[in-house]
């Protein structure tokens, strides 16, 4: 009987050890600000200086993926992506 107190215990307490994790590794964001305006690779698309925009992951192909929040108004004129985890990447360089 005692084990099996101990087991649900053990359980319990690895869970929420699991969910203390999470909630600290996930409010350690690095940010960062542009020190100068990139091109999209349309050459009609700018992020300006000083955008803020946060660092998600280095690739070993040589590239680094950031995330950057965008505010839009009249969001009703937007069109719900078909595949619910399809995510456009853009490509930026820094403008000379």
């Amino acid at each position: 009987m005692n084990k099996w107190i101990f087991l649900i215990i053990g359980i319990i307490l690895g869970l929420l050890l699991n969910k203390f994790y999470y909630y600290l590794d996930s409010n350690e964001y690095e940010y960062y600000s542009l020190d100068s305006d990139y091109l999209g690779e349309d050459n009609k698309s700018v992020l300006k200086k000083g955008t803020i925009i946060r660092y998600d992951q280095a690739f070993s192909e040589g590239f680094t993926r950031y995330v950057l929040y965008i505010n839009i108004k009249n969001s009703e004129a937007l069109i719900k992506s078909k595949k619910e985890k399809e995510i456009q990447p853009f490509w930026f360089e820094k403008r000379e």
